[in-house]
């Protein structure tokens, strides 16, 4: 009888609050140039961090922190944004900046910048005056929701070809098991078993 409670207890449980589903976003690719130091950074890690939102004129934008890891808090910090069309689900849109369809911004900036304002408002003189660079090249969007996209990019600065981008962000969810609920009736089997 105490079994059979104990397998009811742990279904129920696990039924309740036994799994939690984690977003992960991160970058796979390289960066030519990030600091100015002409190193090539090998990126395959989870972005530092992650914006998004709908912009003034109707897009959407996504941002990537792609500060290197290291000092919780570093002089300069770099950010990517992506502006672009609200995409249907299951369609992909693959163009190359010029014909701004896709706009993708650089910042090297301190950590009291309020980019995603000005990004959300997509004013192209506002960001060029925050320190905004438009970085040129192909990119390619499929975007299901903020939790479960694919973001391809070939990028350079077009004034200074030495700091450039070449991989894609991508977007996932994962259901994890809770490990209290999995952890208490083993301890109570364990228990009974003695």
């Amino acid at each position: 009888m105490r079994y059979v409670l104990l397998i009811l207890f742990f279904s129920s449980a696990l039924l309740i609050s036994g799994c939690s589903s984690v977003v992960t976003r991160q970058f796979n690719g390289k960066i030519g140039n990030l600091e100015g130091n002409g190193h090539i950074t090998a990126i395959n890690s989870e972005c530092r961090g992650f914006g998004k939102g709908p912009t003034g004129d109707g897009k959407y934008y996504a941002a990537f922190d792609l500060t290197p890891m290291g000092p919780n808090d570093p002089p300069t910090e770099f950010y990517l944004y992506f502006i672009f069309p609200l995409i249907p689900k299951g369609q992909i849109v693959l163009t190359k900046t010029e014909t701004r369809t896709v706009s993708a911004w650089f910042f090297r900036s301190d950590k009291d910048y309020a980019n995603d304002f000005f990004v959300s408002k997509n004013d192209e003189d506002q960001l060029l005056k925050r320190g905004g660079q438009l970085m040129v090249g192909r990119v390619a969007i499929k975007w299901e929701s903020d939790a479960d996209f694919v973001i391809g990019a070939d990028l350079a600065l077009p004034n200074d070809n030495s700091t450039w981008l070449r991989g894609e962000f991508v977007a996932s969810t994962k259901t994890r098991l809770n490990a209290i609920t999995y952890e208490w009736p083993a301890i109570l089997l364990f228990q009974e078993s003695k």
